[in-house]
């Protein structure tokens, strides 16, 4: 990095970052010697055709009479019907079924979320921009209830073009705050003076500001740097901070562009935050772990290509939107200017308006009557051609009669119809498919934790208030409190038999459904050494009630079966069926005595009493 003897390390920050976007905004990249792609640019493109407009501004004089013909956003509204995910459909769920109550809780949880917010709403903008665009990035807010935003990609800067994901480059986005916005960051120095210098309003209009925020490299001696004139404190910049760089977080506001607002050699923003980014490690699954610097979760509908910015609908569409543009206005040229003339050698009607000057349905006498061929010559051929543009926007965007519902053909055969269906629903399913991993993401990274975390002890009484949730949480917390007790027995030589071990739980449960409040630690039940996913059910296989009754009361027939409870073979047979059916296998209380060094005898003490606020899952 390029620094002059009189600039400092946070005006060579605020230089590099001004000069990434300035790059951003102009310059492409070359995927190969006859293919360049320009992010800024197609995202321009695509805005342009949302909005109904020309790729090429019009040369003429006056007013553009063009008409826009819009014929991908009905494709696109296809896809996203298609693609279409319901609250409903978000499932939580962990891998471990010793934690069955965790999961009971925590779907209860994100149920209780989606009632009382409109987050319904957010999950729909997410999938119309997947779907769109083909590329939709959420960041993390945390704030009035929300857990993430969808970012306008007009305000974000991916400073590499190829890069593959967005830890993969340094990424920059900008926002625009009213003074009210400002005023709440409490974390952000040098306030006063960005109000001062970077209100971009004009003076008759309410003041607002330009925040930019940078994820990405820079040296240690621009982070320390900054830091220090940020907290009035000094640092002495060293060779060693020069050459090693670290992930950061930098944010700065504009000042008022113009010659008039920023002096010659004057910064051109206002450094208000900088810290160091921590690493983040995501278990996605058992097996899945990424680690990630920045607050953005990203899913794309396209796969990889060369550049980070995949082809969305509107992308793919756009060489047939500028087709039907172009043939549709030629046709509006042609059809107006179409006049129907009529040749007879009759001196009767000649000079007559044939339309006009007879009734319907009159009956003439006339030597010879011709319709005059003036048609234009290229007429059928544009008309041809609007048809085979559709016909190629709907194979490319997959909008066939079945995925958009309209009436079959009677000349297409079932099988025929019945193969396209499964071929354009395995399609959106796979697309689907990549939302409910975006979703998964969401949660498990950012979910879970602020909506426990923003649970009060009212709440979470309400919240687990399930008769089946009562009843896990009760055998927990008995089972938990009875090996307590059992331990402390065994430490003082007495056993506990099976038949007492039955008597002791079912008097510990009694106690314990007396109780009024069962469910202080709601917060450690689900976060304590529980991994939580959330999966995507699209077609609501794998929660469909009507199988899962029909595989129930099946098995229930084998379990009473005589010779399947004498076989303890085909009693772990069994078991791992009603696994493979997605039937939870609840563990029983154990029924054999427990001895230490002593005969069998009844245990002294008090029974085990169950601690408010104890966690079930500390079991020995």
């Amino acid at each position: 990095m390029n620094k002059t003897t009189t600039q400092t390390p946070t005006n060579s920050l605020i230089d590099l970052t001004l000069k990434e976007m300035r790059d951003f905004e102009s310059n492409g990249v070359n995927l190969s010697d006859n293919v360049s792609f320009h992010q800024y640019s197609e995202i321009q493109d695509i805005i342009t055709h949302q909005n109904r407009g020309f790729l090429k501004q019009w040369k003429g004089k006056g007013k553009d009479p063009r008409e826009s013909f819009d014929i991908i956003t009905p494709m696109v509204e296809t896809g996203i019907v298609n693609t279409d995910i319901d609250t409903q459909q978000l499932e939580p769920y962990t891998n471990n079924p010793e934690h069955y109550l965790p999961e009971l809780m925590a779907r209860s949880v994100l149920n209780q979320f989606f009632r009382q917010t409109n987050h319904g709403v957010k999950v729909n903008d997410v999938v119309e921009t997947f779907i769109d665009d083909g590329n939709v990035v959420v960041r993390k807010v945390d704030q009035d209830g929300e857990i993430y935003d969808l970012v306008n990609p007009v305000n974000l800067y991916v400073i590499d073009q190829t890069a593959k994901t967005l830890e993969d480059t340094t990424v920059i986005e900008k926002f625009s705050f009213s003074q009210t916005q400002l005023r709440k960051r409490t974390n952000w120095k040098n306030i006063d003076q960005v109000i001062n210098l970077c209100n971009r309003a004009n003076k008759k209009e309410l003041p607002y500001y330009e925040p930019i925020y940078r994820y990405g490299e820079i040296t240690l001696a621009e982070l320390n740097y900054t830091k220090s004139q940020l907290n009035g404190t000094d640092y002495e910049e060293t060779d060693e901070d020069k050459d090693k760089y670290v992930q950061a977080l930098f944010i700065m506001v504009r000042k008022k562009e113009g010659k008039h607002e920023v002096k010659h050699n004057e910064a051109k923003a206002v450094p208000v935050f900088i810290e160091e980014l921590k690493p983040e490690t995501i278990k996605i699954s058992k097996l899945l772990k990424i680690t990630k610097y920045k607050p953005y979760i990203e899913a794309h509908l396209g796969k990889y290509q060369g550049t980070w910015w995949r082809m969305g609908y509107r992308a793919i569409g756009k060489p047939f939107q500028n087709n039907a543009n172009r043939i549709g206005n030629k046709l509006n040229l042609l059809i107006p200017h179409l006049k129907l003339y009529y040749h007879t050698s009759d001196s009767k009607l000649a000079g007559k308006n044939i339309l006009s000057g007879f009734a319907d349905g009159q009956a003439i006498v006339a030597k010879d009557f011709k319709v005059l061929n003036n048609s234009f010559p290229n007429l059928a051929i544009l008309v041809e051609e609007w048809n085979r543009n559709i016909k190629l926007a709907e194979r490319a965007l997959k909008a066939f009669e079945v995925a958009t519902g309209e009436n079959i053909p009677s000349s297409a055969s079932a099988t025929a119809v019945a193969t396209q269906n499964q071929a354009v629903g395995r399609y959106y399913n796979f697309k689907q498919e990549k939302l409910g991993l975006l979703f998964s993401e969401i949660f498990k990274r950012w979910g879970f934790k602020i909506l426990i975390d923003a649970l009060d002890p009212e709440e979470q009484i309400e919240i687990t208030g399930d008769p089946t949730l009562i009843e896990e949480y009760i055998d927990y917390k008995a089972k938990k409190s009875l090996l307590d007790f059992m331990l402390k027995s065994a430490v003082k030589g007495n056993v506990v038999s099976g038949q007492m071990y039955l008597q002791l739980f079912e008097t510990i449960k009694g106690s314990l459904y007396q109780k009024k409040k069962l469910f202080e630690d709601a917060k450690e039940l689900i976060q304590k050494d529980v991994e939580m996913y959330v999966g995507l059910n699209p077609t609501g296989e794998a929660f469909n009630k009507q199988a899962k009754i029909s595989n129930s009361l099946k098995v229930m027939e084998y379990e009473v079966n005589p010779a399947i409870k004498a076989d303890p073979e085909a009693r772990e047979t069994l078991t791992e069926i009603k696994k493979l059916l997605g039937l939870r296998v609840k563990a029983r209380p154990v029924q054999q005595p427990v001895a230490v060094n002593s005969p069998e005898q009844a245990p002294s003490g008090k029974l085990p009493q169950v601690k408010e606020g104890e966690n079930a899952f500390n079991q020995v």
